[in-house]
């Protein structure tokens, strides 16, 4: 299934033996779940690997918060979903 790591210098390391993925993440608004759209690119995978540097589509940088992913592999329709916390 592969992993996830969470870096101190505020990346998050997606591992997957995926060729290229479409990255999409949601700030969960912990309490009332607004579904806010955070980020939403493609990119192509290094050594089965993507990174999300923690920021938003214009390249700020988040807020502390859950967020919710989705990894998807076009090509294989592949989906993993899962959440993660950001915390500065």
């Amino acid at each position: 299934m592969g992993w996830i790591s969470f870096g101190v210098e505020k990346w998050v390391n997606f591992e997957r033996k995926l060729q290229g993925i479409n990255m999409v993440i949601r700030k969960d608004g912990w309490v009332h779940q607004s579904g806010e759209l955070v980020y939403d690119k493609t990119q192509a995978t290094t050594n089965g690997r993507v990174v999300w540097m923690c920021e938003n589509n214009n390249g700020d940088k988040v807020a502390s918060g859950v967020y919710l992913y989705i990894l998807t592999n076009p090509v294989k329709g592949e989906r993993v979903r899962g959440k993660g916390g950001v915390v500065k």
